[in-house]
């Protein structure tokens, strides 16, 4: 089985998604029947697995969704931006829409909390 993971959070080490990424890719190479990609926006694989919501993610998931089966790990939703970046009421509900969009796109989210999972039902309007 081929495997995609997709994240930048190594650029930012010392917070969950890069914690959480890494222990990601050290389960699954322990497993010899998976071969594991990192970072690719083009290719055949079995899972596409999404960590940070960035273009190059954006981009993978819209040329491999047909082919591969997309798995998102929802680290981010619109509250836990809110009052950590400076004028968040102006371009919060846009990033809402791409979050929304985003998502929606994959066919599995896993949420890393259960207070992640009830905001992107309740904000986002995720079915669950």
């Amino acid at each position: 089985m081929k495997i995609n993971i997709l994240s930048i959070a190594e650029k930012y080490p010392g917070q969950g998604v890069y914690s959480a990424t890494l222990d990601h890719k050290y389960i699954l190479k322990k497993y010899s029947d998976y071969t594991i990609y990192e970072n690719k926006i083009l290719g055949n694989y079995d899972i596409l697995h999404i960590h940070t919501l960035n273009i190059k993610s954006f981009l993978s998931l819209l040329k491999n969704k047909k082919k591969s089966f997309c798995v998102i790990s929802a680290h981010i939703v619109p509250n836990s931006l809110k009052g950590s970046i400076k004028f968040n009421k102006l371009w919060l509900p846009f990033f809402n829409r791409y979050l929304k969009y985003f998502y929606n796109s994959s066919d599995c989210i896993l949420a890393v909390s259960e207070e992640t999972k009830n905001e992107l039902i309740k904000d986002l309007k995720i079915n669950p």
